[in-house]
């Protein structure tokens, strides 16, 4: 990693991110010094409202990067626990090539009375978000299946998966809000479980031919057709035999040419 220089933090903007970020903290047993100069760098950071701008090779081998280093601060709930970890976000950044100038179609803007509605719906299922409140469904079906095997249970404890929306309490909360949205917004007899077809542009292609059955076809409709190529080593062997055609140590080119010229076929 190579420090190149510093940018307001406001001035990365969310439309930069090309993957996902990482999170780095000082390592002490490898690189002596670490913690102070992290610490130091954190901290004028902090204080500054800047970004680190860095050149990255985030493994061996791996291609160059660049990467802003976002400040983090240390955070601690009332009795003094660590609820974040100071330290810096590695945001990976864009180069030139991959900004693109993207053709948005005019599309049909909301009427007032519809946002209205719209931020209605938002203000009544509004929540303070935090990632605590939310369990990785995957990790806690691998810490149960653990479980189970270490307890030698037949059955898993069910896992609830809490980033599933609970359309029951959505109803009984906002039901009476999104009925009038939908009424303001759609058309109607509007049933959003229909599929709707897409207007063409282009026609649609031409069927496909069905591929002719080669086993009710003689050697000579196939010769004519051309298609004599689509028979196997034997088949060719036994009818070139049957017509006095030398066949000894010839190969399939060879045996697909004697057939043709044995008919008389030029191809």
């Amino acid at each position: 990693m190579q420090l190149l220089g510093f940018k307001p933090i406001k001035a990365i903007k969310s439309y930069y991110h090309i993957r996902t970020a990482n999170f780095i903290y000082p390592d002490e047993k490898n690189v002596q010094g670490s913690t102070k100069m992290f610490a130091a760098l954190l901290d004028r950071c902090i204080a500054r409202e800047v970004a680190a701008i860095v050149r990255l090779v985030p493994r061996k081998n791996a291609s160059v990067a660049w990467a802003a280093l976002i400040p983090q601060m240390e955070e601690t709930d009332d009795k003094n626990c660590q609820v974040s970890p100071p330290g810096f976000h590695v945001c990976f950044l864009p180069f030139a090539d991959d900004f693109r100038n993207l053709e948005i179609e005019n599309r049909a803007r909301a009427k007032p009375d519809q946002v209205d509605a719209a931020k209605e719906v938002v203000k009544k299922l509004h929540f303070r978000y935090s990632p605590d409140n939310f369990e990785n469904p995957d990790l806690q079906t691998h810490w149960a299946n653990i479980e189970a095997l270490a307890l030698n249970r037949s059955q898993l404890e069910e896992v609830i998966d809490y980033t599933i929306p609970n359309y029951d309490r959505i109803e009984k909360k906002a039901g009476q809000l999104l009925s009038n949205l939908a009424e303001i917004v759609f058309p109607p007899g509007y049933d959003p479980n229909k599929v709707q077809k897409r207007p063409s542009n282009y026609s649609a292609p031409a069927a496909k031919k069905p591929k002719p059955d080669l086993s009710k076809m003689s050697v000579e409709d196939l010769a004519k057709g051309g298609m004599v190529d689509k028979l196997n080593m034997g088949d060719l062997k036994v009818w070139l035999g049957d017509k006095g055609v030398k066949i000894t140590g010839k190969k399939k080119p060879q045996l697909v040419q004697d057939v043709y010229d044995t008919l008389g076929i030029n191809i």
